[in-house]
């Protein structure tokens, strides 16, 4: 009768057992499931955080853009509430503070300037400052789910606080549009026509004027035209680095 009650309570004590390892398997399973979703949503986000800055910097690098939002703010720790970009006329406000971006939920928590170290780059009168940006992603991982970017823009300043800014680059006129009697003239050296690659056509309705030139040719500018106010005519830099007349 022993035996057999001792009998029974071992197989109870197996029973717990057994439930106590299948309840320690599901937790495993489930957790790991829970990890490799955590970092699914992880990579999502950074993906579009990386979408969210390269928007930004399409919008700040039209200095019209920049000046909007950032004009009279400090160029060192001042705060930003939200982007304010142009579409037309029209100013419309984006990606305020403590809304979210992309399907990952991401938050979107500051918006602060920084003063940038800039003794080794060579950009005349121009200064730069970092705006940092700072975002919380909707993750299980407090260490990870904190994160900071910085996008670096040029600006000219005035006692403390920005007065231009333009991500890539100003122009170096306060203005590039300048009325003159002939016309308009655009002062500035980072017009571009549609393209970088060099493959957009230029028509133009009546003369073309070039500013007598002496410039030496070069690797750099090859195929470069030019009017020689020496010898008075139009000549192109050739691939011997020589510049020759254009029509013969």
């Amino acid at each position: 009768m022993f035996q057999v009650n001792n009998q029974k309570g071992f197989s109870g004590l197996n029973l717990m057992v057994g439930v106590f390892f299948l309840g320690l398997v599901v937790f495993l399973v489930m957790h790991t499931i829970k990890k490799q979703a955590d970092s699914l949503n992880d990579l999502t986000a950074e993906a579009e955080i990386e979408v969210f800055l390269g928007d930004l910097k399409r919008q700040l690098s039209s200095a019209k853009n920049c000046n909007a939002t950032l004009s009279k703010i400090q160029t060192n720790n001042g705060q930003i509430t939200s982007m304010k970009f142009y579409k037309g006329d029209e100013l419309i406000e984006q990606f305020a503070l403590h809304t979210t971006i992309g399907a990952s939920k991401t938050k979107i928590l500051k918006y602060s300037t920084s003063i940038y170290n800039n003794f080794d780059e060579d950009i005349a009168e121009l200064g730069m400052i970092n705006l940092i940006i700072e975002l919380q992603k909707d993750i299980e991982s407090q260490s990870a789910a904190k994160v900071s970017r910085s996008i670096k823009l040029y600006i000219r300043e005035r006692e403390g606080r920005i007065e231009e800014c333009a991500f890539g680059g100003l122009p170096k006129g306060e203005t590039i549009q300048v009325q003159e009697s002939f016309g308009t003239r655009l002062s500035s050296p980072f017009i571009g026509v549609n393209t970088s690659e060099m493959k957009t056509s230029l028509n133009i309705g009546g003369n073309l004027q070039l500013t007598p030139s002496d410039t030496s040719c070069s690797q750099e500018n090859i195929g470069a035209i030019q009017f020689s106010s020496v010898r008075k005519q139009f000549e192109q830099c050739k691939r011997d680095l020589t510049w020759k007349r254009v029509h013969r």
